[in-house]
């Protein structure tokens, strides 16, 4: 059983094979990739290095969202079209939650930001639940105590202060295109309320880090998007390609502005 995997909701595109023992194979492109040009080709490049024919697939997962509104439909649309094409199932993969997968060894709790502009972020927070076993449904080995939505960040910190003292967790590690404008704020919103914060940046490829710090990217990457949707898989979320959909979590710039435009009439 193989399932293909799409990841095109970040500024970094790509592609992974998973199979059913969850080895994985994974095309990456370079930054600045563009995705619609780059996709098809890519899932092309990795069947023929893995002399795995497209009708071998048995589902297409895809990261659904948040991120950029046009990779998200870039991505999506390829989803639908190769599930009909295939007459395979998809599998809705909500990008925040991938993030865990970064990090399976990691206890601490794993916070995904994007920069979702206008001052907002698309964030989430999860944790792994050491209590399921490694059978358990990924529902129940990974708890979300943030919910994934657009926040303004100081709103996100206020949820995030709230789901770290509920939990008794006392240390998290930020992931996303969103560091970079604001991790600094995050830092020392950490550092007044006495969390220990990790910048999954400064850990990356560090062989001086402890493994279960190291993450595997700080951006969305495909082979998270597979192993979610391996578990997702084996627990049944199947769609129909007609089912698929994006998650933007809110409305695209243009769409905001046509409603407040239609409302001052």
């Amino acid at each position: 059983m193989y399932l293909l995997a799409i990841e095109t909701t970040g500024p970094q595109l790509s592609v992974a094979v998973i199979n059913s023992k969850c080895e994985i194979v994974e095309f990456t492109g370079e930054p600045g990739y563009n995705h619609l040009t780059n996709l098809a080709p890519m899932i092309d490049e990795i069947t023929r290095a893995n002399d795995l024919d497209l009708s071998a697939v048995s589902a297409i997962a895809v990261s659904a969202g948040p991120g950029s509104f046009t990779g998200i439909r870039i991505g999506v649309s390829t989803a639908r079209a190769l599930a009909q094409s295939l007459n395979v199932k998809a599998i809705q993969v909500p990008t925040l939650m991938t993030f865990a997968y970064h990090v399976p060894d990691y206890r601490g709790v794993i916070c995904p930001i994007f920069d979702a502009r206008r001052s907002q972020v698309y964030g989430g927070a999860f944790f792994w639940n050491d209590e399921a076993g490694e059978d358990a449904p990924a529902s129940e080995r990974i708890f979300e105590i943030v919910r994934s939505n657009a926040y303004a960040l100081e709103d996100y910190l206020k949820m995030l202060n709230q789901a770290l003292k509920m939990s008794g967790k006392n240390e998290f590690m930020l992931f996303g295109d969103g560091v970079a404008p604001y991790g600094p704020k995050v830092a020392e919103w950490a550092n007044e309320n006495g969390y220990n914060f990790y910048d999954a940046r400064l850990l990356l490829g560090n062989p001086e880090v402890n493994a279960a710090l190291r993450p595997s990217s700080n951006l969305q990457a495909a082979s998270s998007v597979a192993r979610l949707g391996l578990d997702m898989y084996k627990e049944g979320c199947l769609l129909e390609y007609g089912q698929l959909e994006p998650i933007y979590m809110r409305q695209a710039e243009a769409e905001r502005k046509l409603k407040e435009k239609k409302e001052a009439q």
